[in-house]
């Protein structure tokens, strides 16, 4: 057949692929159209891809992938270079479907195989291509082609029959994550005893970096079986931060089960002194050395040097009754503690069971914190209607907005306006007036702005206005019930609108919300409008190097 012949049969076969819906590459169309490509290609490979940048094959990219197969068939990579510039991720495609056939070409392939990242760009997995490749040339095509994760995982598979292999494979990577990450992974799942392999001379022939850091534990922990000082001595002379922390952590978990408690404190202490803020604080073993010398252990808690570990190692003194709650360092911690000992929820008291830990003291709260306390748990539940019932007026103003918010949130928005009705005005806080005015707006904008605009000026109308802009804008915020808004995003709704919400905003008593809220605003009305957007700005109130502040985010409008 003639390229006169085929190019007709091409396009109609084209049609008929792509009309039927069908793309199984195995089906008949598709059998006879990679065929006709084929004989075209043999024939003008060439005049074949420019054929197909015709209007005509504009969306035909099944057609245009067999035709660069098949002339890949013919010509190997003469086929991706033909097309690397005009069809680079076709090119990408192609080149994997060539290695499926000849593994050996990996090489040449791979400048190919590099400009797409992504197991998403190929579909390939590990038990196809490691038979193939072999583990080696399995990991240089996983990192050519931006799959790091299959090189570790890959090692690690490999180690289980063949560490040694697995490790050396390890270390031949390009230092950098990738490398790593395998390091890492190999060092945590080999076993060295069972494998003839020794982690202490793999760690040593590391050089300094994460993965050192990362095991510092482990090695530590393997010198202080055989010499504990040698292991102290080693683990303190490391540069302070992360790998110093392990280290001292590691000596400490390999004491024996009757290490004196004073000497394991003293232990984690130098490791969390090593990295500041680690979470993990020994506040177990303080305790216990408290138990049986509470002089000598309160004596050195007041040498720790840092104020933030002494008040943790002070809040676990909690656990012994009696003990002066005052040692916590915050009247927020002070609180916590209360709630969590006096009204645990579910998740604290499945903790305490999951970790067989005993009941916190109830004793150390005085009456105004233990009464503060179960408001708080009140609020985190929801207020329900029995608990408002029977608070007093003064709890009511603490709980009104934890109550109004939890029924907006669980589509109980008509009981939340009742409640809301129901309140005084003095129980009424600014964020019981934020959430009515979520409740209205879920009734609808147009009676829920009604509503509002018949509101006195005032922080109250504020408060629930902030509501309404919230929902004209679909921005979302952060901070609490009434608080600073922060743009994150903008979701799509489909009653945004920027011009009410600006005016909305524009009509705040508040100094500091009105323009905050207002550049919320402008920013969202110059996504629809950007003229209307610039020139209500303009013609705003702001002062003036905040108009000028605003103006500058936003973008110019047709006019300009």
């Amino acid at each position: 057949m003639s390229v006169a012949e085929i190019a007709p049969l091409v396009a109609a076969l084209t049609d008929v692929f792509h009309e039927t819906g069908n793309y199984a590459h195995d089906d008949t169309t598709a059998a006879l159209l990679r065929a006709l490509l084929l004989r075209w290609a043999e024939l003008d490979a060439p005049g074949m891809i420019a054929a197909l940048v015709a209007p005509a094959f504009q969306y035909a990219l099944d057609t245009r992938e067999f035709a660069v197969s098949a002339w890949a068939e013919l010509r190997g990579v003469v086929a991706l270079k033909a097309v690397e510039k005009q069809w680079p991720g076709l090119a990408a495609r192609i080149s994997l479907e060539m290695l499926r056939r000849h593994p050996e070409q990996l090489d040449e392939l791979l400048p190919w195989l590099r400009t797409a990242k992504g197991w998403w760009a190929f579909g390939y997995e590990k038990e196809e291509f490691i038979p193939l490749l072999g583990p080696e040339r399995f990991v240089q095509l996983a990192i050519a082609t931006g799959n790091e994760g299959y090189v570790w995982s890959s090692l690690e598979t490999l180690a289980q029959t063949e560490p040694q292999r697995a490790m050396q494979i390890a270390k031949s990577l390009p230092p950098g994550t990738c490398q790593d990450d395998a390091l890492s992974t190999l060092l945590d799942r080999i076993d060295f005893p069972a494998s003839g392999m020794n982690f202490r001379a793999e760690y040593d022939s590391l050089p300094p970096g994460k993965v050192r850091e990362e095991h510092a534990d482990d090695y530590a922990r393997i010198l202080a079986e055989e010499n504990p000082a040698t292991a102290l001595a080693w683990a303190r002379a490391l540069p302070g931060g992360k790998a110093r922390r392990e280290a001292l952590q590691g000596v400490a978990r390999a004491m024996p089960e009757n290490a004196s408690p004073a000497h394991l404190t003293r232990l984690y202490t130098e490791a969390w002194l090593a990295d500041p803020g680690w979470p993990a604080v020994p506040t177990e073993s303080f305790k216990e050395w408290r138990s049986t010398d509470p002089k000598a252990a309160e004596d050195w808690l007041q040498t720790v040097p840092d104020a933030r570990l002494r008040a943790e190692l002070a809040g676990g003194l909690l656990a012994t009754s009696g003990h002066d709650l005052a040692a916590l360092s915050s009247s927020e911690d002070r609180l916590k503690y209360a709630v969590q000992a006096l009204f645990p929820d579910e998740n604290e008291k499945n903790k305490r069971e999951r970790e067989k830990t005993d009941p916190l003291p109830t004793d150390v709260a005085p009456q105004d914190l233990a009464h503060l306390a179960k408001l708080t748990a009140a609020a985190k539940e929801g207020v329900k209607d029995e608990v408002w019932a029977a608070a007093s007026a003064e709890d009511r103003r603490f709980l009104s907005a934890d109550a109004m918010k939890h029924r907006v949130e669980n589509y109980q928005v008509e009981e939340a306006v009742k409640l809301f009705e129901s309140m005084s005005p003095e129980e009424r806080t600014l964020g019981a007036w934020h959430e009515v005015g979520r409740a209205k707006v879920s009734q609808g904008t147009e009676k829920a702005s009604e509503w509002m605009a018949s509101l006195p000026q005032g922080p109250e109308r504020d408060a629930a206005a902030t509501a309404l802009v919230e929902y004209l804008t679909g921005v979302a915020w952060t901070g609490g019930a009434f608080g600073r808004p922060i743009v994150e995003s903008m979701d799509p709704v489909s009653d945004r609108d920027g011009a009410s919400a600006f005016a909305w905003a524009a009509s705040m008593s508040g100094e500091a919300e009105r323009s905050e809220y207002m550049a919320v605003a402008a920013k969202v009305w110059a996504l629809e409008d950007a003229d209307a957007a610039r020139a209500a700005v303009t013609a705003s109130g702001l002062p003036e190097a905040e108009k000028q502040s605003l103006l500058r985010q936003l973008p110019k409008g047709g006019a300009q």
